[in-house]
C-alpha cells in the first residue's frame, strides 16, 4: 500500500494545488491520497479547497478548525499568546463560516474524526519496486544493529493497522512530535489501536517510534506552522517494511485571514 498525506490546507487553494500536483508527478504514483484535517480555518477559499478535495475522491479527517466552522464553537481550541491573536483567529473562524456554502459545510459536518486503513498483504500483490526499497531498507537497519552490537533485536512489527487523525485520537487539538513523552505517547497507542498513527495540527514533519507503535507527522501545507509560499506532506509505503517520505514543494503565498483587517465580503 502506498498512499500520501496532506494535512492542514486553511483554506489555501494555491497550496493545495501545488500539493496535489507534485504528488501527480511522483516517479512511483500513490493509490490514495488521505487528509489529516483542517481543510478550512484561515485561507480565502474554504469553498474551492472542499471542491477540489471532494472532486479528487481525498478523504479528510475532521480537524480543530474544521470543527470548529461546523459546529459554531467558541474557539479553534488552539492557545494563544496574547488575546490580540485570539480575537483575529476568532474572526477568522467566524469569515470561513459565513463564507462556505449549504453543501461545503455539510460536507464539514460529515467529516469523520478518523481513517482507518487495512495493508493488504499477498504474494503478488506488491509491487517489486516496493518490494526492493524495502528489502534495501531492511538491509540498512541490519548494519546499523551489526554496526551497534543489537543483532539480537527482534525484526519491526508488521504493519497491518494504520489509524490517520488530527490531533491526537483523544482530542482534535492534541499536540504529537517527535518530541512528545513516551507516558503520553502510550495513552495515545493505547487509545489508537494502531501499528501505525499519522496526525497532524502540530505541523511537524516527523517519523517516531515509542511504545511499540510508530508515530507520523505529515507536515503542513499551510497555515501557523507552515512557512508562506512553502508546503510540505508525506508519502507512506506499507509492505513488507514502513517507508516514509517527507516532501517538500512551494507556491505563491497568500495572506492569511488571520493577518488582513478586511478579509472581504461573505456569502450572506
Amino acid at each position: 500500500m502506498r498512499f500520501a498525506v496532506i494535512s492542514d490546507i486553511h483554506g489555501n487553494l494555491a497550496a493545495l494545488e501545488a500539493v496535489l500536483g507534485d504528488i501527480d508527478a511522483l516517479e512511483d504514483p500513490v493509490e490514495r491520497i488521505v487528509c489529516a484535517g483542517d481543510v478550512v480555518g484561515l485561507g480565502h477559499e474554504p469553498n474551492a479547497v472542499v471542491e477540489l478535495l471532494q472532486s479528487r475522491e481525498i478523504t479528510a479527517v475532521r480537524g480543530n478548525y474544521d470543527d470548529a466552522v461546523a459546529f459554531d464553537r467558541l474557539s479553534s481550541g488552539v492557545d494563544f499568546a496574547n488575546i490580540e491573536e485570539e480575537q483575529a483567529d476568532y474572526r477568522a473562524v467566524e469569515w470561513t463560516r459565513r463564507q462556505l456554502s449549504t453543501a461545503n459545510m455539510e460536507y464539514l459536518r460529515q467529516m469523520p474524526k478518523d481513517i482507518r486503513l487495512f495493508p493488504i498483504f499477498r504474494g503478488t500483490g506488491v509491487k517489486r519496486d516496493e518490494l526492493e526499497r524495502a528489502q534495501r531498507s531492511q538491509g540498512r537497519d541490519m548494519l546499523i544493529r551489526m554496526a551497534f552490537g543489537n543483532i539480537g533485536r527482534s525484526a519491526p512489527r508488521r504493519i497491518k493497522k494504520v489509524l490517520v487523525v488530527h490531533g491526537s485520537p483523544r482530542a482534535f487539538n492534541e499536540n504529537i512530535r517527535s518530541d512528545s513523552a513516551n507516558s503520553i505517547l502510550a495513552t495515545i497507542a493505547k487509545a489508537a489501536d494502531a501499528d501505525l498513527l499519522i496526525s497532524g495540527h502540530s505541523g511537524e514533519a516527523f517519523e517516531h517510534k515509542a511504545t511499540g507503535m510508530t508515530f507520523v507527522g505529515p507536515g503542513a501545507v499551510s497555515g501557523p506552522h507552515a512557512l508562506a509560499g512553502h508546503s510540505a506532506y508525506a508519502v507512506v509505503t506499507v509492505t513488507s517494511d514502513l517507508v516514509v517520505e517527507f516532501r517538500r514543494t512551494t507556491y505563491g503565498a497568500q495572506p492569511s485571514l488571520k493577518t488582513m483587517t478586511d478579509p472581504g465580503p461573505s456569502a450572506d
